[in-house]
């Protein structure tokens, strides 16, 4: 018995190093929204390299994908990432027939209009698609902000579009074997099936917790929000003629977190996603879905509020009158300030109440949140891109935006090589590396910063930021160029 093991162990041993090797130019390590991503865009403007996509999970179901609930596990992609995974009708996308490229449309949940408010002062900002200027980049840019897009959508919608066989379902990386240099060798993987496969590039898109990663030894810079978010689909009360108004909420409540409300492609439906304390989430876990409902509906129902006094109350009279005449001195410039940044703007431009929250229609899911970027985004003949490489808080919407950003980034550096007959990986550790470590750098520590100014509840800073969101709402340029910023993706 023993001795036929070791002779079936040395028959594998043999036929695992007799196997003929395969070769692509690049292999991709998974199969999510940014490995897919990649995957289709190469074979669109470099359709002459070979491709490879492997994947750990199983392939989808062939079963339908129309449901009537959006699931919460999506997306806010800006119109730049839309363009980009060519969901919208601009230039790049006329190859799609015109009835495809609607019906994916009917799949987005697109919003004209950002808002964001803060408990404890009056202050509130109101984007919308006017603020874009004519210095937008396309037509289409101008029509939305954004679209919040299901995970599912994403994956069906760039697997139909790769060439059959691009991807390899249930196959792992267990070995490897690459180069000290570039120009020393090519890169070369064993699957879990004896499988060898060699390339010129070889792209980790497997995830936060990147196996391809920690393998390579490349250390991550993480910060731990201790908050979870807390996420699912709600049924909107549709009886209510505002409804969603195309419009993405966001309302910061103090030591509550953060709370968003997001469109979806139903009209009676919307996505809340909750950034809070890990307690607070394991509580209302516990309790009736009902009273969570009351509560997130108290939560986003309460508009803009009074502040806390600036100074500190005092018993001595003559203080004691400085101070009143210089707190109605501040709340004429602070209130003053408000009243104009709405009464100057359009009135579509003013407060919107959100639509009541009637019930949820998905389950709850939750996840930890941290910020991570990684020291180096390369290593010889390897990229790291997406969540691989970098994850940031929801609070601004901009994962999966970055993630995309890196293959535009990743996608202009082969194109460079492909076009100068040059090996594929010749401006990787340069031109990619470099190039996505200081603007994903910029943007990384730009969310954290908002993070934590937001978050705090120190008095003076509640000052400071309602003067601060006044400027920003009263002035079109710097309304303009905050717009501008979220809808071309931060750091591009």
């Amino acid at each position: 018995m023993m001795l036929s093991t070791v002779l079936s162990k040395r028959t594998a041993l043999r036929y695992l190093s007799t196997k003929a090797v395969e070769s692509v130019d690049v292999l991709i390590v998974g199969g999510g929204v940014v490995g897919l991503g990649m995957a289709a865009s190469l074979q669109r403007t470099l359709p002459h390299l070979q491709v490879r996509v492997l994947e750990v999970g199983q392939a989808p179901s062939s079963a339908s994908k129309d449901s009537l609930v959006p699931h919460p596990r999506s997306y806010a992609l800006s119109p730049a990432s839309l363009q980009f995974l060519q969901l919208t009708d601009d230039d790049s996308s006329q190859e799609q027939p015109q009835q495809q490229q609607q019906q994916q449309q009917q799949d987005l949940g697109f919003y004209q209009r950002m808002q964001v408010w803060e408990a404890r002062q009056p202050a509130f900002l109101n984007f919308g698609i006017e603020d874009l200027t004519s210095s937008s980049s396309s037509s289409s840019s101008k029509s939305c902000l954004g679209a919040v897009v299901e995970d599912s959508f994403l994956i069906q919608t760039l697997s139909s579009r790769l060439a059959p066989d691009t991807i390899q379902y249930e196959a792992t990386v267990i070995d490897w074997q690459l180069p000290s240099h570039t120009s020393q060798g090519l890169a070369q993987v064993t699957l879990n099936t004896g499988t060898r496969v060699q390339c010129q590039l070889l792209v980790a898109a497997d995830g936060a917790n990147s196996p391809l990663r920690k393998r390579l030894g490349i250390a991550s810079r993480v910060h731990e929000y201790g908050e979870t978010a807390l996420t699912c689909t709600v049924e909107i009360d549709d009886d209510d003629s505002s409804g969603m108004q195309h419009c993405a909420f966001q309302r910061f409540v103090g030591n509550e977190g953060i709370l968003a409300l997001l469109p979806t492609r139903s009209n009676r439906h919307a996505i809340v996603v909750w950034s809070t304390r890990p307690e607070q989430v394991e509580h209302w876990k516990k309790v009736p879905l009902a009273q969570l409902m009351e509560y997130w509906n108290q939560l986003l129902q309460q508009g803009p509020q009074r502040l806390d006094p600036l100074f500190p109350r005092t018993d001595i009279p003559v203080l004691s009158n400085i101070q009143y005449g210089a707190e109605k001195v501040w709340e004429m410039i602070q209130y003053g300030s408000t009243l104009a940044s709405v009464t100057h703007r359009a009135a579509q431009q003013s407060f919107l109440l959100p639509p009541l929250l009637l019930q949820t229609a998905s389950p709850l899911l939750s996840f930890p949140l941290q910020l991570r970027q990684v020291a180096r985004y390369t290593a010889p003949r390897v990229a790291l891109v997406g969540d691989a490489a970098h994850t940031v808080h929801p609070m601004a919407g901009q994962g999966l935006n970055l993630g995309l950003q890196d293959l535009q980034c990743l996608l202009k550096h082969l194109q460079k090589a492909d076009d100068a007959g040059m090996d594929l990986a010749t401006f990787i550790e340069n031109g990619y590396e470099q190039s996505r470590q200081q603007q994903v750098l910029a943007t990384v520590q730009g969310i954290h910063a908002l993070h934590q100014l937001f978050r705090s509840q120190s008095t003076i800073l509640q000052h400071l930021k309602t003067f601060g969101m006044n400027v920003v709402q009263t002035v079109p340029p710097v309304r303009s160029l905050l717009v501008q910023a979220a809808c071309g993706g931060l750091g591009r």
